[in-house]
């Protein structure tokens, strides 16, 4: 289970920048909100999905896989499906950022500004979730002992036919963060909270759960129906 936020990234042989604010909730079985909001308004890229691990061959790297089948920004702007999103993580070789908690991911996937599939440098903070700035958590961090919930809409992907609502939401710590999307009436929902306290709000606040109260109420497979939308426990501790 991690929070984390996004450092930089350099595109093929472009400059490094950070043009966002990316923060990622990932849980425990490896569902995840990814949403990247631009410095200057609106959205660069928002998604949620799972997270696939695959073989590396090397020990001091992790291949992982993003899938972003259940809901994809650039999927509901252009109806092309998700790109395959593969990563290769290691520590940085700079000992000024390994003291910081950066890592490094390189791979390939699609740049969100042109579309086109391109390789990748990105680093990365894994962050305290009980913490308002998106600081380095530190090596020895009891995530063990922080609740978590995550729910999902009951009826599919952005992918398929059958849905008509899609989204997840993910509650870590003191750290929310969800995305959503209406098929009918095109509309689309982006949450970011931490306690109380709005960092994003876009589109209809009435469709969201109110989870800043004690997770460990939430069982799994409880539902809870919010201005028409049924939401699901799909994971908690």
């Amino acid at each position: 289970m991690s929070v984390s936020t996004r450092h930089s990234i350099q595109w093929a042989d472009g400059e490094e920048c950070e043009p966002t604010i990316t923060v990622v909730i990932t849980s425990p079985n490896g569902l995840f909100v990814d949403v990247r909001e631009l410095k200057t308004g609106g959205f660069d890229w928002f998604f949620a999905g799972h997270e696939i691990e695959h073989e590396s061959r090397h020990e001091s790297k992790q291949v992982i896989e993003f899938n972003h089948d259940f809901l994809d920004s650039q999927f509901i702007r252009t109806g092309q499906k998700p790109a395959v999103d593969l990563g290769e993580f290691s520590d940085s070789s700079n000992e000024t950022e390994r003291m910081n908690g950066i890592r490094i991911e390189k791979g390939k996937m699609a740049n969100p500004a042109n579309g086109d599939v391109q390789e990748y440098k990105e680093k990365w903070i894994t962050c305290d979730p009980l913490c308002g700035d998106l600081v380095y958590i530190g090596k020895d961090y009891g995530a063990n002992e922080v609740d978590f919930v995550v729910l999902e809409t009951i009826e599919g992907s952005i992918v398929d036919n059958k849905s008509v609502h899609v989204g997840r939401i993910v509650k870590y710590g003191h750290w929310i963060q969800g995305v959503y999307y209406d098929k009918t009436n095109k509309s689309e929902g982006v949450i970011r909270k931490f306690k109380d306290k709005d960092l994003i709000l876009h589109g209809p606040k009435s469709i969201w759960p109110e989870l800043n109260g004690d997770t460990s109420l939430f069982k799994l497979h409880d539902e809870i129906e919010m201005n028409g939308v049924i939401w699901r426990v799909v994971e908690t501790r």
